[in-house]
């Protein structure tokens, strides 16, 4: 399953290397990652907040925190334009294991503390 993104994108996407820097701002969160699609997200644990999916479809999130692990479930506004994901991030081992899944389809990340 592709997800609906392109082989040639897939496979730039699977040889990229990407950063991702969590920030606490206040009662919010800010999430930006650089690599083949920078991407930002900053938002509020329980309040549902606009974002978008990697082909850029809009949908609505909402962030969850529960036993050490950051929650997000996010559903395209527009069900005929992208599919729902949910993404967990924890720390495993001193690295950020963010998992994604999407139908039955999950994909697993590891980034290393710089």
């Amino acid at each position: 399953m592709s997800y609906g993104v392109g082989f040639v994108l897939r496979k730039l996407a699977a040889a990229a290397s990407s950063t991702m820097t969590i920030t606490i701002e206040g009662e919010k969160i800010r999430i930006v990652t650089k690599g083949a699609k920078d991407t930002e997200a900053f938002f509020a644990l329980g309040e549902e907040f606009d974002n978008t999916d990697p082909q850029d479809n809009p949908v609505k999130a909402i962030a969850t925190w529960n036993d050490g692990c950051l929650f997000t479930d996010a559903r395209p506004v527009d069900p005929n334009k992208g599919k729902a994901q949910q993404v967990e991030r924890r720390i495993v081992n001193g690295n950020l294991e963010m998992k994604i899944t999407v139908n039955d389809v999950v994909c697993k990340r590891i980034f290393k503390k710089k």
